[in-house]
């Protein structure tokens, strides 16, 4: 038996994007870094058109700000992305609920890209 230990450095930790009240998705610094996000790229977001009760997002980090993508901002050392638009389309009330997301790398078809778990629990009434 070969028995390879994990070494907690390597592993990816709060790697997590949480949608305020704004509708403006805020990245953690551990996300923005393993998704290597800067001011100067995009990120297109899409979903699994073949299965609809998929509620994760698939993302992909453009290098360059593109058109059809959601321009990368920065709000002192955190990195957002406008997303008001799209929960608004998904009809996701990110006003009434606390949604988040839990991010990991994967690849499909050949292509490196992010899969967003949805998070959604009701917000605590003030």
């Amino acid at each position: 038996m070969a028995i390879k230990f994990f070494k907690v450095k390597e592993l990816d930790r709060n790697l997590k994007a949480t949608v305020h009240q704004s509708g403006k998705m805020g990245f953690t610094i551990e996300a923005s870094n393993k998704m290597e996000l800067t001011v100067d790229k995009s990120v297109s977001i899409g979903m699994d058109e073949d299965n609809a009760e998929d509620t994760n997002l698939y993302v992909v980090v453009n290098e360059l700000k593109e058109e059809d993508s959601f321009a990368v901002l920065k709000a002192g050392d955190y990195y957002y992305i406008n997303t008001k638009p799209l929960f608004s389309t998904l009809k996701i009330d990110y006003k009434k609920n606390s949604i988040s997301y839990e991010i990991r790398k994967d690849e499909k078809d050949g292509m490196e890209l992010f899969v967003f778990e949805l998070k959604q629990k009701e917000r605590e009434k003030k």
